[in-house]
């Protein structure tokens, strides 16, 4: 019998998440343009609630930020 999984820290799940968004900021504005990217389409694409989005990136230029650092 093997034992189950380790569960994720809450380190490792935020990271997941804000991997998550970002990934989805970058495929929103290749998709639709800056002018039309904001943080709700983002959450919904990246599959997160508006409030997980908002604790990681309170504002539109800090995910751009983030994007523009990452790429």
């Amino acid at each position: 019998m093997t034992a189950p999984p380790a569960r994720m820290t809450q380190a490792q799940r935020s990271g997941r998440t804000r991997e998550r968004l970002v990934t989805a900021a970058i495929d929103a504005l290749y998709r639709y343009g800056y002018a039309a990217v904001s943080t709700t389409l983002v959450a919904e694409l990246a599959g997160v609630s508006r409030g997980a989005m908002l604790h990681q990136f309170s504002t539109k230029a800090q995910l751009m930020a983030e994007v523009a650092e990452t790429t």
